[in-house]
C-alpha cells in the first residue's frame, strides 16, 4: 500500500492508500457543492485556513513539538475521532491546494510515497 503524507505548515498526517485520485476528486467535488449550496468560494476558502489552523493547533496540543506518528494520535483521541481528524485534515488540505489558500512547498501540501 502507498502512502501519501499531507501537510500543513510542517505538520503532518499520514494516509495509506490504493487508489488517492477518487479521494481527491471526492474531496475536491465538496467545493462544487459549496457552491451548489450558496457557499462563495472567498467564503470556502476562509473556512479551510481557519479549519486548517484550529486542527494544526490540535494536533500540537496532543503531540508537542516532538516527532510524533499517526499512532501516536490515534493512541490519545481513540479510533473514531482519529479518523474524523484524518478525514478532515486530508479535505482541507487537497481543498486547500486547489484553491490556492496554501501552495504546495517544503511547508504545506502533500507527498506521494509509492510501496
Amino acid at each position: 500500500m502507498n502512502t501519501w503524507q499531507l501537510f500543513y505548515k510542517g505538520t503532518a498526517l499520514q494516509y495509506q492508500f490504493e487508489q488517492q485520485s477518487r479521494l481527491v476528486a471526492l474531496w475536491e467535488r465538496t467545493i462544487i457543492m459549496g457552491l451548489q449550496c450558496g457557499v462563495s468560494i472567498e467564503t470556502q476558502k476562509k473556512q479551510i485556513k481557519q479549519d486548517l489552523d484550529e486542527l494544526e493547533e490540535y494536533i500540537l496540543g496532543l503531540v508537542g513539538e516532538k516527532e510524533y506518528t499517526n499512532e501516536d494520535i490515534k493512541e490519545q483521541i481513540g479510533d473514531t475521532l482519529y479518523r474524523l481528524l484524518l478525514n478532515k485534515w486530508g479535505l482541507n488540505v487537497v481543498c486547500g491546494l486547489k484553491l490556492k489558500v496554501i501552495e504546495n512547498n517544503e511547508m504545506n501540501g502533500h507527498l506521494f510515497m509509492k510501496a
